[in-house]
């Protein structure tokens, strides 16, 4: 009863759908109405197999002698959901033609069998048997199931798995024997056939594009007014597909193959085609998630319906499908080695960058703390060299005052011995040597070890002990780097005869390891870079 009223609740569903014209649908609402469907196949299944056993239930009120056509109408219930069931209806009730010696029951069932056994596999059996039988000897009434018997049964023998030559063999019988059903039509299924026949022949001969536009044409009108129990809109769906197929048009054509689809499942088939052919336009579509699960559906319906024939046409369109998923896979996972690939070398880049800022960074704040230092030392020298000259200052004044007593009293003797011992000057510059020397260490204590790199090693200076004096050979480089190069000023500083800074200097250059270019690079040892060059240095060492 559960069963009965949701296929009852889908069915008011179907009503609904039925007023609107599938093709005024966006294609992914049918796949996705296709879907839901395939979820709740099993409800629409159970419907028919209660309908069946209501069939099944009249048998018990019917005499032997009528339980042929009663077998028959079974069977053909069961084709679509159990060809197993299907044939052992048909069976039962050939037997019970044989024992009435019925001909014209036994013929329909003998023939609704043939027309299933290649759901079976068994092709072979279905056109020896088709064969066996002469069309010439049947009545009208029965030439008409014969030849559509025939058609399904070549049908399903033009199967992609054959040679083309046999596939194409097969087509012909089929559309010659589909030919010759229209030439047995009664008139109930007269007006059913004269309205598919010419589209159906249209779409497999194929011609022109305009003939075909008006194929499609003619038949959306048809397909957008049926309902999903109607049984043959399947059928004209299916066709309304293919024949966009062959336009190209791949949208519409999965639009009605879905739409057929949406009927078989309603109408409780179990052995379909248009399933099978919509996963297949899937995978072309590179839509692989929808066509392995229709593949998959298709495979597991034609497996609970015993048809073989499906099942293998199923399964073997499945591991295209994976493999595709695969290549797809793959490609993914190759786009996203690149992509990290990428980002490693993007997040490596970004490293360097962010250590080479932070090392600038550190460089800089090195280069303001030591230019402060310097700053503080250059105030604290500046001040010392003030001191000097304010000495300097008070002593003029002193030996003035001394000079002018001096001079008062006659005392010029006395006063040319001070001039001459130069005693004053002698210990104002030693004052000036001893600040100079001081500042200067303080200021570049790495100063010795700095002037040895551009010496020979055995003519290196030994360093400076703590609270020592320059020697007058390093007070002259120290001299040259504060700015003071020419000679004659350094011969001013130092206290020293022109000869003897020449001397030093060329002393100096024999003990270099570039004797021409050492003067120069004493020059430079402190010299300050730009700071463009600072911030691009990122090779030297922070130590």
């Amino acid at each position: 009863m559960k069963h009965l009223i949701l296929v009852l609740l889908v069915s008011l569903a179907n009503i609904t759908y039925a007023r609107t014209d599938w093709s005024a649908l966006p294609v992914n609402d049918v796949l996705d109405s296709l879907d839901n469907y395939i979820k709740h196949s099993g409800e629409y299944e159970a419907a028919v197999r209660n309908r069946i056993f209501e069939q099944k239930k009249k048998l018990l009120n019917k005499p032997i002698e009528h339980r042929a056509l009663r077998y028959l109408e079974i069977g053909d219930m069961y084709s679509h959901v159990d060809v197993d069931s299907a044939l052992r209806y048909y069976d039962l009730g050939m037997q019970v033609a044989r024992i009435n010696d019925d001909r014209d029951p036994y013929l329909m069932l003998r023939m609704a069998q043939l027309c299933i056994l290649p759901y079976k596999g068994l092709l072979h059996q279905a056109i020896t048997g088709i064969e066996s039988i002469e069309p010439s000897t049947l009545p009208d009434r029965l030439r008409r199931k014969y030849y559509y018997s025939r058609h399904l049964i070549f049908q399903n023998a033009a199967s992609p798995g054959f040679p083309d030559s046999v596939v194409s063999a097969n087509m012909r019988l089929a559309d010659v024997a589909m030919d010759s059903v229209m030439t047995y039509l009664d008139d109930n299924s007269r007006r059913a056939a004269a309205t598919f026949y010419p589209y159906w022949r249209s779409i497999k001969q194929g011609g022109s594009k305009a003939t075909g536009d008006q194929t499609i044409k003619g038949l959306h009108g048809i397909v957008d007014t049926m309902s999903l129990t109607n049984g043959y809109l399947p059928l004209a769906a299916s066709l309304l597909a293919e024949g966009y197929h062959n336009e190209g048009d791949t949208d519409n054509a999965a639009r009605y193959y879905a739409l057929s689809s949406i009927a078989d499942i309603v109408q409780g088939k179990n052995e379909t085609t248009s399933l099978h052919r919509l996963g297949k336009l899937m995978s072309d579509r590179e839509d692989n998630e929808r066509a392995y699960r229709y593949l998959t559906a298709n495979l597991n319906r034609s497996v609970a319906a015993g048809a073989r024939i499906r099942a293998l046409e199923a399964a073997e369109a499945l591991p295209l499908v994976i493999k595709t998923a695969e290549e797809r896979a793959q490609k993914s996972r190759r786009f996203m080695i690149a992509l990290v690939v990428v980002l490693a070398v993007f997040a490596i880049t970004l490293s360097v960058i962010a250590a080479f800022l932070i090392r600038s960074r550190r460089r800089r704040r090195k280069l303001e703390v030591s230019l402060a230092r310097a700053n503080i030392s250059k105030d604290t020298y500046i001040a010392r060299m003030l001191e000097i000259c304010a000495g300097n200052i008070d002593s003029i004044e002193n030996f003035n005052r001394v000079a002018a007593r001096k001079i008062k009293t006659s005392q010029v003797r006395d006063l040319l011995r001070m001039v001459e011992n130069n005693d004053i000057v002698q210990k104002q510059l030693q004052n000036f040597y001893t600040v100079f020397d001081n500042a200067f260490i303080n200021l570049h204590p790495d100063f010795v070890a700095r002037v040895n790199e551009l010496l020979l090693p055995d003519q290196r200076f030994a360093p400076i002990a703590e609270g020592a004096s320059l020697s007058a050979e390093l007070r002259m480089l120290a001299l040259m780097i504060s700015g003071i190069s020419d000679s004659t000023r350094l011969a001013r500083f130092l206290g020293l005869s022109l000869n003897t800074v020449y001397t030093y200097r060329t002393r100096l250059k024999g003990r270099a390891l570039d004797r021409e270019n050492f003067e120069e690079k004493v020059r430079k040892i402190y010299e300050i870079p730009d700071t463009k060059l600072i911030f691009e240095s990122s090779g030297t060492s922070d130590n």
